[in-house]
């Protein structure tokens, strides 16, 4: 059987390029980086996100 870990992705689109990533161990950490940029960002043009990545071996 495989075994799977999760990452948590913060990214972070200025003007529509992407402009940081930053990977966490858990979702709570994940977004707060994400509530961190939101609140620095224009969110007429810009935009952040939490995606997951999933590991396999």
């Amino acid at each position: 059987m495989r075994k799977t870990q999760t990452l948590w992705i913060a990214v972070k689109t200025w003007r529509g390029t992407p402009d940081e990533v930053k990977g966490f161990r858990n979702r709570a950490e994940a977004e707060k980086q994400e509530q961190a940029w939101r609140e620095v960002i224009n969110p007429d043009y810009d935009a952040t996100a939490v995606i997951p990545l999933v590991l396999e071996d």
